[in-house]
C-alpha cells in the first residue's frame, strides 16, 4: 500500500460530503460498532490472513466514512438544540443579544461587518444560552473600529435570515455564507456596548497585524500603493479599489493579493538562503527546520492568521516535520496528512473554494511540474530558472483551471506572461515589505525602503494595466457543470498518467472521457437552442426582464440600469453567458409603461396607474400602483410584484392576496420570476 493516507483521506472526505449534502444525524454509534468489529476481527481471524485483510480494509473504509459523517455532526452548530434557528421567536423580532466577536470581515461605505458567535439572549428577564454564527453590521466609528476577536458585545436588534436575490446564475452570497454556517445577520445602531474581552492567539494576531498596517501607513505609502502593499504583505484587501482588483483578476494575478502558499514559500526560500552558510552536524540539522517552522508561523501571526495562510503554514509544517523525523514518506502522504488535519478541525473546509484551489495547485506542482519541466532541457542558469517558473505556473494552472472555470467562469489567457513578471516582483516586494517592518526602529530607513517599494509597485501596476488592455486578455462567460468539472479533472489526470506510463488503456479511457464531455456539451447546446422563457430579475430599485427565444433575446429595463454596467454584470450577465445568448436587443422600459405587449402568444402587461384593463393578460408586471385595484385583483394573470410597490405595502388585504403563490409573485421576497414556455 503505497499511499495509505490518501486512501484514508478519500473515505473521510466521502463521509464529510455525505453529511453536508444529505444531512445524516446520528452515526456515532455506528462508528463505535465498526471499531468494536475491527477489534473482534483482529482476535478472531488470526489464522486466515487474506480473508482477514480484506474484511479489515472494508471495515476501516466504513469507519472512515462514518468518522467523516460524525465530525460534521460534532462541528455543526446548526444541529444543536439551542441553535438560534431552532427558535422561531428569535428571528425577525427585537431581542437583546450577547455576541462574541470572531473577526472583522470588511469596512465599507461607513459600515463595518463583523462575524460573531451568539452566546445568549434576554428572555423574560433571564439569560438563555444560544449558539450560532451571525454577521453583525455596525456603523463605522472610532469605537466599532477598535473591536477585536474575543470582544463580547451586547445590543438589541432583530436577526434576519440571509437571502439571495434568486437571479439565475448570479453569485449567491447567502449560500456562500451558509456553507460557513452563517444563516443570519443583523443591523445594529450605535446603542451597543462592550461587556468584556478574552485573549486568544487570534486576538493577538489581529493586534500585531493592525500594528504592522499602521507602520506601513507611517512609511509614506498612500492610496492604491498602500492598499496593494497591505494585500501583498498581509493579505489585507479591504482598501483595494475595484479598479485594482480588476487589473489583478483579469491578468490571472489575483492570487498574489491573498497571502497564501506563494508567500509562505517565499518566506521559506528566504530563511533557507539565510541559513545556508550555517553548517550544523547531521544530529543537529533539525534545529534549522524548527527555526524555519517558527519563523513561518510568526509570519502567519503577522498576517492575522487568515484562512489561506493557515492552510499554507499547516501544509509547510507537515513537510518540515517529515524532514525533522527523517521519514522518507511519499510527498502525497504528507499533503494528505495536512488536509486530514485541517478537515478534522473544520470539516466544512472541503466545500471552501480556497481550500480546494490550494490543494489542487500543490498537487499540480508536485505531480505535473516534473513532467512539464523534463520536456525541455537548458544549460544556461537563467534559462533553467525561467523554465522552472514557467513549468510551475503551467502545472498549477492546469491543475486548477477546471474548478476555477466552475466557480469564476473566466480564464486569464495571459496568466503565463503575468506570472513570469509578477512572481519575481512579488518576491522582491515581499522582502521589501518585511524590511519596512524590521527597519521601523529608524523611520528614515523605513521611508527609503518604502520609496523603493513604491517605485517597483508602480512598475508592476503599469505592466499589469498594459496586459489587461490587450485584446482577449481574459476569456469570460465560461460555464461548466459539476459533472463536466469532474470529467475535465479526470481527463487531465488520465493524460498525465498516460505520459508517465504510456499504456494504451489510459489513452482509451481518456478518449472515452473526452467523448462524454463533448456529448454533454452538445446536448446542453441543443436544449438551449430550443429554450423559450421570460425572466423577471430581482434587482433592487430597478425593473428588468428578459424575453428569451433560443439564443436571441429582448432585454427590457429602466434606463438607469441599462447605463449601469457594474449592476448588469453582477445581476444579469452570468445568466446571458450560461444560456449562450447573443448580444441582447435592449429596449427602455419607458417604451412599454402602461401598455400590454404580445410575445410568443403571451400577453404581458406593464401595469401602473395609467394602465387600462386588457382581456386575457397572462403576466402583469407591476411598475406602479394600478388605478383600479378591484379590476387588477380580478384579472386572472400572474402578478409579478417588485419591492417598494405602495399598494402591496400599505393594504392588509393585499398581504393576504400575495400569499397565493400561484397568482402573485413578489420578486423581492421570492427571487426572480421565471416563466418557461417549453
Amino acid at each position: 500500500m503505497k499511499f495509505p493516507i490518501i486512501k484514508c483521506l478519500l473515505f473521510f472526505i466521502i463521509g464529510i460530503l455525505l453529511n453536508i449534502n444529505i444531512n445524516f444525524n446520528v452515526f456515532f454509534y455506528f462508528l463505535i460498532i465498526s471499531l468494536v468489529s475491527l477489534a473482534l476481527l483482529e482476535f478472531g481471524l488470526r489464522n486466515n490472513k487474506n480473508y482477514k485483510s480484506n474484511i479489515l480494509e472494508f471495515l476501516i473504509a466504513i469507519s472512515l466514512v462514518i468518522s467523516g459523517i460524525t465530525i460534521v455532526n460534532l462541528k455543526d452548530s446548526t444541529a444543536y438544540k439551542n441553535y438560534v434557528g431552532n427558535n422561531p421567536k428569535l428571528i425577525n423580532q427585537e431581542h437583546e443579544f450577547e455576541v462574541s466577536i470572531i473577526k472583522p470581515i470588511s469596512v465599507k461605505n461607513k459600515k463595518i461587518t463583523l462575524k460573531g458567535n451568539l452566546k445568549s439572549y434576554e428572555n423574560e428577564g433571564y439569560r438563555s444560552l444560544i449558539v450560532g454564527k451571525i454577521l453583525i453590521h455596525l456603523k463605522s466609528d472610532s469605537n466599532s473600529l477598535k473591536l477585536l476577536p474575543g470582544d463580547v458585545i451586547n445590543f438589541s436588534s432583530k436577526l434576519i435570515e440571509l437571502s439571495s436575490s434568486g437571479n439565475p446564475h448570479q453569485f449567491n452570497y447567502a449560500k456562500y455564507l451558509k456553507s460557513k454556517q452563517i444563516k443570519y445577520h443583523t443591523f445594529v445602531n450605535s446603542n451597543w456596548r462592550l461587556i468584556k474581552s478574552s485573549y486568544s492567539l487570534l486576538r493577538f494576531s489581529t493586534i500585531v497585524k493592525n500594528k504592522c498596517l499602521h507602520i506601513f501607513k507611517n512609511s509614506g505609502l498612500k492610496s492604491d500603493e498602500l492598499a496593494i502593499a497591505s494585500a501583498l504583505t498581509f493579505g489585507y484587501k479591504n482598501e483595494l479599489s475595484n479598479n485594482i482588483k480588476g487589473i489583478f483578476s483579469k491578468t490571472g494575478s489575483m492570487h498574489v493579493l491573498a497571502v497564501s502558499g506563494l508567500h509562505v514559500g517565499i518566506i521559506y526560500l528566504i530563511i533557507s538562503f539565510l541559513f545556508k552558510p550555517i553548517k550544523l552536524s547531521y544530529n543537529y540539522s533539525w534545529v534549522k527546520e524548527i527555526i524555519t517552522l517558527l519563523i513561518i508561523w510568526i509570519y502567519a501571526i503577522i498576517t492575522g492568521l487568515s484562512p489561506s495562510v493557515l492552510r499554507a503554514a499547516t501544509m509547510m509544517s507537515f513537510f518540515v516535520i517529515a524532514n525533522v523525523l527523517k521519514k522518507n514518506s511519499s510527498i502525497y502522504n504528507v499533503i494528505s496528512c495536512s488536509a486530514f488535519f485541517m478537515l478534522l478541525i473544520n470539516p466544512f473546509l472541503i466545500i471552501d473554494v480556497g481550500f480546494q484551489l490550494s490543494y489542487l495547485a500543490v498537487i499540480g506542482i508536485v505531480y505535473i511540474y516534473p513532467i512539464i519541466f523534463n520536456l525541455l532541457s537548458f544549460k544556461n542558469y537563467l534559462l533553467i530558472k525561467l523554465w522552472t517558473l514557467i513549468s510551475v505556473s503551467i502545472a498549477a494552472q492546469i491543475a486548477t483551471f477546471p474548478i476555477s472555470i466552475f466557480y469564476f467562469h473566466q480564464f486569464p489567457n495571459l496568466f503565463l506572461i503575468s506570472n513570469i513578471i509578477v512572481i519575481p516582483l512579488v518576491f522582491v516586494l515581499l522582502v521589501l515589505g518585511l524590511l519596512v517592518l524590521i527597519l521601523n526602529f529608524n523611520i528614515y530607513f523605513s521611508i527609503v525602503v518604502a520609496k523603493f517599494y513604491s517605485f517597483l509597485l508602480s512598475i508592476l501596476i503599469q505592466i499589469l494595466s498594459f496586459l489587461e488592455n490587450i485584446s482577449y486578455s481574459v476569456t469570460k462567460g465560461l460555464f461548466i457543470s459539476g459533472y463536466e468539472t469532474i470529467l475535465l479533472n479526470g481527463f487531465i489526470f488520465l493524460i498525465f498518467l498516460y505520459l508517465e506510463f504510456k499504456t494504451l488503456f489510459l489513452l482509451r479511457l481518456s478518449l472515452i472521457v473526452v467523448i462524454l464531455l463533448i456529448s454533454i456539451d452538445l446536448t446542453e447546446d441543443f436544449l438551449l437552442l430550443k429554450q423559450k422563457k421570460i425572466i423577471v430579475y430581482n434587482i433592487s430599485n430597478h425593473v428588468a426582464l428578459d424575453l428569451i427565444e433560443g439564443s436571441n433575446h429582448y432585454f427590457i429595463a429602466d434606463e438607469n440600469l441599462i447605463n449601469n454596467n457594474d449592476k448588469l454584470k453582477f445581476h444579469v450577465e452570468n445568466n446571458w453567458n450560461f444560456n449562450d445568448l447573443n448580444t441582447p436587443e435592449i429596449i427602455p422600459l419607458k417604451d412599454f409603461i402602461s401598455k400590454t405587449i404580445i410575445w410568443q402568444n403571451l400577453a404581458i402587461a406593464f401595469v401602473d396607474n395609467n394602465w387600462t384593463d386588457y382581456p386575457d393578460v397572462n403576466i402583469s408586471l407591476v411598475v406602479g400602483k394600478p388605478k383600479s385595484l378591484k379590476t387588477f385583483y380580478s384579472n386572472s394573470s400572474i402578478k409579478v410584484i417588485q419591492k417598494g410597490r405602495s399598494f402591496i405595502k400599505n393594504e392588509i388585504i393585499n398581504q393576504k392576496l400575495i400569499k397565493n403563490k400561484n397568482t402573485f409573485h413578489d420578486v423581492f421576497n421570492r427571487g426572480s420570476y421565471i416563466y418557461d414556455l417549453q
